[in-house]
């Protein structure tokens, strides 16, 4: 059973509504779907939605890169196990529109995985991976530009599509 939701993304406004910020923005989307006026409280190295939302929401405050150390803290603090957790990312591998839902798989070259996966030492935790490929090309030419409006309503399906799995 999943108990904590962490999505990971780059912190700062530059890097907001971003598709590299696909997993905090679905954080985001659940803890307003789950509580209404999302609310959320500064932990160091991540922030948590302030209610008793089930399973606990929790959004990534370092860059993608170093995503392992606030997954960790997040784990640490909640008295966690791995695989009570489900890893919000972005995912340049899947297309734009879809969602994959995994446990215990490799990092499939993304560097924010391959941080969590170091800092846990396992892959035995849930992802939730946000499809964002729209087109053939390298992933650095598209992952740091700005959602359009239709691209993020077609995301927030995707969104509801996955939390409903979860």
């Amino acid at each position: 059973m999943i108990k904590l939701i962490i999505g990971i993304g780059n912190p700062g406004p530059e890097y907001a509504e971003t598709y590299h910020n696909a997993g905090k923005m679905f954080a985001e989307w659940a803890a307003l779907k789950v509580g209404g006026e999302a609310e959320w409280k500064s932990l160091k190295l991540f922030s948590c939605f302030k209610a008793d939302a089930k399973p606990l929401i929790c959004r990534s405050d370092v860059f993608m890169n170093g995503s392992g150390t606030a997954v960790k803290a997040a784990i640490k603090k909640f008295g966690l196990k791995p695989k009570e957790i489900a890893v919000v990312q972005d995912e340049s591998d899947i297309e734009f529109g879809k969602y994959k839902l995994s446990f215990g798989s490799r990092s499939a070259g993304h560097k924010g995985i391959e941080s969590v996966i170091a800092a846990l030492r396992t892959q035995d935790f849930w992802r939730i991976r946000i499809g964002i490929r729209k087109k053939k090309g390298k992933a650095m030419d598209f992952v740091l530009r700005k959602m359009s409006r239709a691209d993020k309503a077609e995301l927030e399906k995707v969104f509801e599509a996955a939390f409903s799995r979860i």
